[in-house]
């Protein structure tokens, strides 16, 4: 699949309601994301919990109570392996309520400046997750993306990095 210069967000796991009004989207579960392109997703620079992303995982509530989370993870048993992320405008991922998701030799490469730089440009932001692994993934160095790191609350537990590195432009794969 190839995810090219998408307005919003390229992939989004996520349900939304309010109680006994309206509910919509389901729980994700089961999936397989290989071997694609995410080439300039989100040029509208849509944002979620204040940060713009390319995929989110998550609840959206009227009336929003940190007490209304869902109980279970919206998004669970998710393999994201040997995708190619080219030129975010923002997060990598933005995973809330998301349980045993893996993103796996992937390769991320910013090479475009935007006119907005967002410090947190091909990162990972975690929030109310847990079994999250990201592995063996590489980061093509840049200066637009200067500080790629994967970013952690205390709500979130089990959080696995392993053997991930930043790499020269002439080691991409």
């Amino acid at each position: 699949c190839r995810f090219l210069r998408n307005e919003m967000l390229a992939m989004r796991f996520e349900i939304g309601y309010a109680l006994g009004v309206w509910s919509e989207g389901v729980f994700s579960r089961n999936i397989v994301v290989r071997d694609c392109l995410f080439d300039s997703p989100n040029s509208t620079g849509t944002t979620v919990g204040g940060y713009e992303c390319s995929i989110m995982t998550g609840a959206y509530i009227k009336n929003y109570n940190a007490s209304e989370l869902p109980a279970v993870p919206v998004a669970e048993d998710i393999l994201f392996e040997n995708n190619v992320f080219k030129n975010s405008f923002g997060l990598v991922a933005r995973l809330m309520s998301a349980k045993n998701m893996i993103f796996k030799g992937n390769t991320f490469i910013d090479e475009l400046p935007r006119k907005l730089e967002k410090d947190y440009r091909a990162c990972f932001y975690i929030t109310d997750s847990s079994d999250i692994k990201i592995l063996e993934n590489s980061w093509v160095k840049s200066p637009y993306a200067p500080n790629p790191r994967i970013i952690a609350d205390s709500s979130s537990k089990n959080i696995v990095l392993w053997d991930n590195k930043i790499i020269d432009k002439d080691e991409e794969k």
